[in-house]
């Protein structure tokens, strides 16, 4: 099965104060972390949506043979609209694509094997209650999310096309895990380190989410 994966990375990090995938965990980039997980899952083709600090993303990804697309109005544009453009600069056939942003260190490559094996126009991991990242979407399940311009971007998109996302329910806490602020690090951080539990904390649905 041949896999593809479209990484949103073009926002400025403002909540965190700090250029979260350039940040580093345990002496690996935060997209660093993400590649290598895609890679030892089969994606062969991975893109990257640069803008804040995109010359500094693509030489840090080039080593690593992903190929960087720039979204030259990041200020003004919200995550999908750099999907959209990783996804218009896919070169291969795929059989699945997965979306996701640039600060989700502690996704597991078995996760994404699961997730490929599970039927459905899209899947989306699911740890204990809670919905997470990637999405992932089959050729006939992006048809017609890509002309979507109305608002709650991707999120917006699934709804107004009717796109059935199936939830896979997994036993891997880091697909949840964002690095949207100090807090969501420090979580980040104790649970590589330490395996503390998750805090309660509810999703904040509907919430724009950078480049």
């Amino acid at each position: 099965m041949r896999a593809a994966a479209v990484i949103a990375a073009a926002g400025r990090s403002s909540r965190m104060g700090e250029f979260k995938p350039l940040m580093v965990l345990d002496g690996e980039t935060v997209i660093g972390r993400i590649v290598r997980a895609l890679r030892d899952a089969g994606a062969e083709e991975i893109v990257a949506a640069a803008g804040y600090r995109g010359g500094e993303l693509e030489r840090c990804l080039a080593p690593l043979g992903v190929r960087v697309v720039r979204n030259r109005r990041f200020r003004e544009t919200q995550m999908f609209d750099s999907l959209k453009l990783g996804i218009a600069a896919l070169t291969g056939p795929w059989d699945v694509l997965f979306l996701l942003p640039g600060d989700v260190p502690l996704i597991r490559a078995g996760t994404l094997r699961a997730m490929m094996e599970q039927p459905g126009q899209a899947v989306r991991p699911v740890w204990n209650g809670r919905g997470g990242h990637p999405l992932m979407v089959r050729p006939e399940g992006l048809s017609g999310l890509l002309d979507y311009r109305g608002p709650d971007g991707l999120r917006g998109a699934v709804s107004a096309r009717g796109l059935t996302v199936t939830d896979f329910p997994v036993e891997d806490r880091g697909c949840t895990l964002d690095a949207d602020t100090r807090e969501d690090w420090e979580e980040i951080r104790a649970v590589l380190h330490c395996g503390e539990k998750q805090r309660t904390a509810p999703q904040r649905p509907g919430a724009v989410r950078e480049g």
